[in-house]
């Protein structure tokens, strides 16, 4: 019921793949809580030193990331405040879990001569996945499962979205990346477009 009101809520990002997201991060909890304290079958018995203990096991033993860890935190006080909606007497263990700190990281421009290298390399396929990651605003695991089949014949355009938010990534290719497409014959363009990276998984 919680699930349903949260897909159907009008200040939700409710898209199917942040709903099933939270409800990973809560089948999270859910297995953890089991082991870890296996008398604990309702709302109402999960503490805030419960919640505590959780947060302390997602940052010590899973090793997560600043941004994976509040990204668990949040959903769970997330799944809490709703509950709270329906149960008056229900607390939210997690509400005074503080969020970890990110780093913020300085990410340097590549120099003229550094792009040469790179561009250099005789390892076609490679150069081709770099300058889809370099002219393109596809992340990693978009880039890699381009196929030909999203590039207008004349590779001119490119339609594609983002797959973290399925916004429209759709684009005019720009002159530099459409010169290294070319490079691979056009009875060649089939599928994706640099099947190797496509073949190592999320």
């Amino acid at each position: 019921a919680m699930w349903r009101r949260y897909e159907t809520s009008p200040v939700r990002d409710a898209l199917p793949k942040v709903i099933k997201a939270h409800k990973l991060r809560w089948e999270a909890f859910l297995a953890w809580l089991s082991d870890a304290h296996p008398l604990t079958l309702h709302s109402h018995q999960v503490t805030r030193q419960i919640a505590q203990e959780y947060a302390e096991h997602l940052w010590m033993d899973c090793n997560f990331s600043a941004a994976n860890y509040n990204r668990h935190i949040g959903t769970l006080r997330m799944v809490f405040d709703e509950a709270m909606d329906k149960d008056e007497d229900l607390n939210n263990p997690f509400s005074r879990i503080k969020k970890a700190p990110e780093r913020q990281t300085r990410r340097e421009i590549f120099t003229d001569a550094e792009l040469s290298i790179l561009f250099s390399d005789e390892d076609e396929e490679f150069v081709r996945f770099c300058a889809i990651g370099l002219y393109t605003t596809q992340r990693v695991g978009s880039a890699k499962n381009l196929r030909w089949e999203q590039f207008t014949p004349d590779l001119s355009r490119l339609y594609a979205t983002h797959n973290k938010t399925d916004a429209d990534g759709s684009m005019i290719v720009p002159q530099e990346l459409k010169e290294i497409l070319e490079r691979v014959p056009q009875a060649k363009r089939r599928g994706f477009v640099c099947p190797t990276y496509a073949s190592h998984g999320a």
